[in-house]
């Protein structure tokens, strides 16, 4: 079984990289042939640089030819101008490189798929490579050339949209945020997500603001993650920090963002593992028994579970457990780099290496998990007296990574809110399936996407079981 997947980037981003990686000589020769090509077709005059003018700047683009076997065939080696401004009036209307990547047009496809756009085929259009054949002239009969077609083809908002798209096509770098970022004047997205985004921010502010005041009131106070980052923020703007470190400097912008990003990344991770271990609950009444009455011997029945209540209730610790280990929302880990050339049990890896960690397996394992012949079942037992926690020192467990600087920073935020709502939920009410149905014919089809949810939302049909007060509500 597969743990782990490697993808070597044996391409160099810069010229550095190219100088420094195990091919350095294939690169360094790919560059040497680029450079006699270019003096051999006399692509350019050396001159003097005139003076009140700048040069435009130039890098080297290295790429691999790999065959149908894995094998290089060939390295190569361009040198390409940058800086092209394309702004109206200067470059605008300029075709630089009228090629277009295979990519774009899925991604130009997908985006007219979603948004409902009509696509339309030129006719007598026919793809072209560079350069072209003598004598060959472009024709702009697909053009809007009159005053009529002009203002007819202005108000209907997909055709100019479409006509976004060809430009960023054929006369840039295939970039999803630009051509993104063209359609949404179209469809009102900038507006809408402008309004968005000053609603987060505000939310975001009074966050942090209480925060701030509460620190001011109370010395004493427990600090959580928001209260260390303010206590940075304070102490690097009272610090003599040289101009170049500046920018490593944190603020309340940071802040935000990594707020957001904690509240983003556990939003459909846990509402996700919540549906799944309700749906194992639903599978193993038994197991909801047990767990129903765990909750009402530590808690009782006259208020709700509370964050206080999260360490004492060690059954429901074992389903989230059991749960994220059968049903983790992301069956393979976000992406790592390896630093630098390594083997690890034979193994070789290359520096810059990118390993993706197949979770899915590890937590299959029938070697890890060997107390129990089944490890597709869902058993509680399986934690009873191990000491297996999900904090990265089990590594048969690790859904949030191995422990250490990478592990996840919402792994106490995403663990309390699960282990809240689902007791709440379990405690609070009594859940049947609708129309009689069997537990056995519950469906357990997964969907794959950004996360592993079930493929059809969980139905139930919940019963009022707590004796609460108006002080409890």
């Amino acid at each position: 079984m597969t743990y782990a997947y490697i993808i070597e980037e044996r391409e160099p981003c810069t010229y550095q990289e190219a100088c420094e990686s195990s091919e350095a000589p294939q690169w360094r020769a790919s560059m040497e042939e680029e450079m006699e090509a270019l003096h051999k077709n006399k692509t350019w005059d050396l001159v003097n640089l005139p003076k009140g003018r700048k040069a435009i700047g130039c890098r080297q683009v290295y790429k691999l030819k790999i065959d149908t076997n894995e094998n290089v065939e060939r390295y190569k080696s361009r040198l390409v101008v940058k800086g092209y401004a394309q702004k109206s009036g200067i470059d605008f209307n300029e075709i630089f490189s009228p090629v277009v990547h295979l990519m774009t047009i899925r991604t130009v496809l997908s985006m007219a798929v979603v948004l409902d756009l009509e696509l339309e085929q030129l006719q007598n259009a026919k793809l072209v490579n560079t350069p072209l054949p003598i004598g060959c002239k472009l024709s702009s009969e697909q053009s809007p050339c009159t005053e009529v077609e002009k203002t007819k083809m202005s108000q209907v908002p997909y055709a100019s949209a479409v006509g976004s798209f060809v430009f960023f096509m054929v006369c840039t770098k295939p970039n999803i945020a630009q051509a993104v970022g063209a359609i949404s004047k179209y469809m009102g997205l900038d507006r809408r997500m402008k309004e968005v985004s000053k609603l987060i921010d505000e939310f975001l502010e009074k966050i942090i603001d209480e925060h701030i005041n509460k620190s001011k009131g109370h010395e004493d106070n427990q600090k959580d993650f928001i209260d260390m980052m303010l206590s940075l923020m304070v102490e690097s703007k009272n610090m003599n920090i040289a101009k170049e470190e500046q920018h490593y400097m944190i603020d309340r912008t940071n802040i935000k963002a990594i707020i957001l990003d904690m509240i983003l990344a556990a939003r459909d991770t846990s509402a996700v593992t919540i549906e799944w271990a309700l749906s194992k609950l639903l599978r193993h009444p038994k197991m909801m028994e047990k767990l129903q009455e765990e909750l009402r011997n530590k808690v009782g029945i006259d208020r709700l579970v509370e964050k206080e209540d999260l360490v004492k209730l060690e059954y429901l610790d074992m389903v989230v457990k059991e749960t994220i280990r059968l049903h983790h929302v992301a069956p393979l880990l976000a992406p790592h780099e390896s630093l630098e050339d390594i083997t690890i049990n034979g193994y070789y890896i290359p520096k810059k290496s990118r390993l993706y960690i197949n979770v899915w397996a590890i937590q299959r394992d029938q070697n890890m998990w060997s107390t129990y012949d089944d490890v597709e079942n869902f058993l509680l037992e399986r934690f009873m007296g191990t000491g297996i926690d999900t904090r990265g020192r089990s590594f048969q467990l690790i859904p949030f990574g191995s422990s250490g600087r990478r592990i996840c920073l919402g792994i106490h935020l995403g663990l309390t809110f699960v282990k809240l709502v689902l007791g709440q939920l379990v405690h609070g009410f009594n859940w049947e399936l609708p129309n009689a149905m069997s537990v056995d014919n519950l469906d357990m089809t997964k969907k794959f996407g950004l996360v592993a949810s079930r493929a059809n939302h969980l139905l139930v049909a919940p019963s009022y079981r707590l004796c609460l007060s108006g002080n409890n509500l």
